[in-house]
């Protein structure tokens, strides 16, 4: 149990009913800060962690920009011009009878906007290589692996171009409808050849390079092709 002084007020109640709530920030790689804390003595904030200077940074919070009750489907806000051409990272937390839920949300929102505070189309997803293997006919498979992410333009195409080598094969374009391991098999390549290619995210006219200095080898003969083998007991 707790006592306090009769002469300490907590009179607003931003939580009141069920609802949530809309943090935003420029996510300049601290995400949104968030602390449940509150006026208690002063010109001190109670924290979690004890009672600190209310202008300290280390007590420093995301603003709650907006709220809207738990049967509203979304709620509006104007972006202030402070905002533009920044990447700004959003945090809905939902709140019921006073009490917002404080744990670490991640499944926080970013956006990168313009100068006109509209956001810029971008993807964002990365990619790793995974495995390079000669073909028979002078081709090469690669293989690699996307991580998407929950927001930004999602990829529905993936290129993959020559950067260097001493022909010039076509580039090859296969489609992406979301999955984990993507292959792709470069057009026919000079035989003893180095190459050196790039993997291009793409959807319409938005476009990133996820992987760049694939570094490839052509062997028109391919892999030896296995001719016999034994079992034996260990």
């Amino acid at each position: 149990m707790r006592i306090r002084s009769k002469r300490m007020l907590f009179n607003h109640h931003p939580f009141d009913g069920q609802g949530f709530s809309l943090y935003v920030n420029i996510d300049n790689g601290n995400g949104v800060t968030y602390r449940n804390q509150r006026i208690a003595t002063g010109n001190f904030i109670k924290g979690t962690t004890g009672i600190h200077d209310i202008a300290a940074t280390n007590v420093q919070k995301s603003a709650r920009v907006a709220s809207a009750s738990y049967s509203t489907a979304d709620v509006a806000y104007a972006l202030p011009a402070a905002l533009a051409s920044q990447d700004i990272i959003f945090d809905v937390r939902h709140f019921k009878d006073n009490v917002e839920n404080n744990t670490t949300n991640f499944r926080t929102q970013t956006a990168t906007l313009d100068s006109n505070r509209d956001e810029v189309t971008a993807i964002h997803g990365t990619a790793t290589l995974l495995e390079v293997t000669p073909q028979v006919g002078g081709v090469v498979k690669i293989r690699f692996a996307y991580q998407p992410v929950n927001f930004g333009t999602q990829p529905t195409q993936f290129v993959l171009a020559r950067t260097a080598g001493p022909t010039s094969p076509s580039d090859v374009t296969v489609s992406y409808g979301g999955g984990r391991v993507v292959t792709i098999t470069t057009s026919a390549l000079s035989d003893s050849s180095t190459y050196t290619f790039k993997v291009t995210a793409k959807n319409g006219s938005t476009t990133k390079d996820v992987l760049t200095g694939i570094s490839v080898d052509a062997d028109a003969t391919g892999p030896v092709v296995p001719t016999g083998g034994s079992i034996s007991a260990v």
